[in-house]
This record gives C-alpha cells, sequence and structure tokens, in this order.
C-alpha cells in the first residue's frame, strides 16, 4: 500500500523534465489579432477569420479561447451576490 502512494512522487522529477524541454511560444500577436475580430452572427465565417492565418492546431485554439475570453458577458439581471433569487 506504502509503495503504491510513493510511485507518483518518485514520477515528479520525470515530469518536470519533460515539460522543460517543451518549446514556449510567443502567442502575442495571436492574441491581439484574436482581439480585434467582431462577430457578425456567423460563427463560421467568425471561426475562419479567427483560424485560417495560423498553420499549427495550438494557435487556432489560442486564437478561439482568446476571442471568447474577450468577448464573454455574463447576464447576472435577477440574482443578488449570492447568486439566489
Amino acid at each position: 500500500m506504502f509503495g503504491r502512494s510513493l510511485f507518483p512522487l518518485l514520477l515528479l522529477p520525470c515530469l518536470s523534465i519533460a515539460q522543460a524541454t517543451l518549446p514556449v511560444k510567443d502567442f502575442t500577436t495571436t492574441d491581439s489579432v484574436a482581439r480585434t475580430v467582431s462577430c457578425h452572427g456567423d460563427l463560421r465565417r467568425l471561426t475562419h477569420e479567427l483560424t485560417d492565418r495560423y498553420q499549427d492546431p495550438l494557435s487556432k485554439t489560442r486564437a478561439l479561447f482568446v476571442w471568447v475570453a474577450h468577448n464573454i458577458a455574463y447576464d447576472y439581471k435577477g440574482y443578488n451576490r449570492t447568486g439566489i433569487r
């Protein structure tokens, strides 16, 4: 039983080394472009405007994520601070 709980701790150094070897990508341009794209009611067009300029899936995903995070709006009408009607 003790050996099973110790096993994940033995893997931690391996995981940190694996993460350290990943290349770091600069998303500054991707983020700024995604913030400038506006939606005109057509999701297919919006998706193409956000992703067509990028080749790799990570940049496409980042553009979609930044657009959603920048354009999301919460509607709290009818709720007080505790979230109860």
